[in-house]
């Protein structure tokens, strides 16, 4: 049985659960350990008053509430509480001044706290020196230092109060964060946007997931202005930290190259040309394809015939030799290209859409080192022999001669032999194609 004296020395006697809900008067005194769970009934009452140290029930609603000892609840509404700890599921206050807070749900428009541990916070204010949570709803929020992890190594979201953002491994400096959906929309959805200036340094390494949409870029990069030393993007490796460069490289330069190396060179090498191949035309990779109309030229760096296996010995049609083949719908080569949006997105020309019923895409690759199909034709080939077109649509042979002709189509790297002279082989080569 609990005995509860208020200052009135009204003696109340609440020693069983079947009492009707009750209303204190204010100023109550419980000595420790005198009100126990069950020992009151859900649905007191307090008028603005102090209620000492004890063990509320559950379902206790109070306009202020001023504990010198541990208050623990199920669920608790009050305008004021204050106490050294604090211990609910469900929590509904105006301000809480607390030593230690631990909730599985708080709502609160100021929270004054040393230890916070909750799953779900909504507040106005808040001011703590530890803040744990899964979910944290707020109007604002103010501290030294705010990490927000998911406990995977290596992700942490850490705001500085110099306004610095440090996320994993990269230091942002002005940063707008925008939402991460859970589902990547086709049209992709900015969530880092930064203002210009040296705003992005890493340390570790960077990945980034593509969009789902043809011409969705997994990481765009722009470079503005007709400065020199412009650049779109530049890439740098070192020997050591600070030490001496060892390769460099810029993609985009204001002079129009897509990529310049600085130091260092580009390796492994293989230059490949687009093509345009009937739907009905089989193709196989390795094969040797040769022009029979261009398509379309645009600008002096870009034109795209349609391309067929080269037909008859030695032919100086010869083009390429294939390493790719699409259909043309998946992609956009260069000189299809009309214009460029305002968000750099490559608008298609009208010729477009009718070509794309009629044709594939072919990559024939024309410089460098690869593969191309060789028959016995023209006998035996030996490492450093010539190779030309043979008599078998868009397939190879040995070169009579040890020149470089307008007709070469590779150099071998290795010794072939053939078991007849119908016998295809794919042979390692460097290109001559152009």
């Amino acid at each position: 049985m609990a005995t509860v004296v208020n200052d009135r020395d009204v003696l109340l006697q609440a020693a069983s659960p079947r009492v009707m809900p009750t209303t204190l008067p204010g100023n109550v005194t419980v000595p420790p350990g005198q009100l126990g769970n069950g020992q009151l009934p859900g649905g007191v009452t307090v008028p603005p008053g102090n209620l000492g140290s004890g063990t509320l029930p559950g379902g206790v609603s109070v306009p202020s509430l001023n504990i010198s000892g541990t208050l623990q609840t199920y669920q608790l509404s009050a305008a004021v509480i204050t106490t050294s700890n604090l211990a609910t599921q469900n929590l509904s206050a105006n301000q809480i001044v607390s030593g230690t807070i631990s909730t599985s749900r708080l709502g609160a428009d100021v929270i004054t706290t040393t230890n916070f541990s909750a799953q779900s916070i909504s507040a106005n204010q808040i001011t703590t020196g530890t803040l744990s949570a899964n979910r944290i709803y707020g109007g604002q929020l103010n501290g030294v230092t705010i990490k927000i992890s998911d406990g995977s190594p290596g992700f942490t979201f850490e705001v500085e109060a110099s306004g610095r953002a440090l996320i994993g491994n990269m230091l942002v400096g002005t940063a707008v964060i925008g939402s991460f959906p859970d589902v990547v929309s086709s049209a992709g959805q900015n969530t880092l946007q930064m203002g210009q200036g040296h705003n992005l340094t890493m340390q570790g390494y960077f990945r980034a997931n593509g969009r789902v949409a043809n011409d969705g870029a997994t990481v765009q990069v722009e470079g503005i202005g007709s400065s020199s030393n412009n650049h779109g993007f530049r890439a740098i490796r070192r020997n050591t930290a600070g030490g001496s460069i060892v390769s460099s490289g810029i993609v985009a330069t204001v002079g129009g190259n897509s990529f310049y190396s600085e130091v260092g060179t580009v390796g492994p090498f293989t230059a490949s040309h687009d093509a345009l191949v009937l739907k009905e035309i089989p193709t196989e990779d390795g094969m040797v394809l040769e022009d029979v109309t261009c398509v379309r030229k645009r600008g002096v760096s870009d034109a795209i015939f349609e391309a067929r296996p080269v037909q008859g010995m030695a032919s100086k049609r010869r083009a390429g030799v294939v390493s790719h083949r699409a259909p043309l719908a998946d992609s956009l080569p260069a000189a299809l290209i009309a214009s460029l949006d305002e968000d750099s997105k490559p608008i298609p020309a009208d010729c477009y859409a009718a070509l794309c019923e009629r044709y594939d895409l072919v990559h024939m690759n024309a410089l460098g080192e690869g593969q191309v199909l060789v028959s016995g034709a023209n006998g035996d080939i030996e490492q450093g022999d010539f190779i030309t077109s043979s008599g078998l649509p868009g397939i190879g042979m040995r070169q009579d001669g040890d020149g470089l002709m307008t007709y070469t189509i590779a150099q071998a790297r290795e010794s072939i032999h053939f078991d007849s002279p119908t016998d295809v082989r794919l042979v390692a080569c460097y290109y001559h194609c152009g």
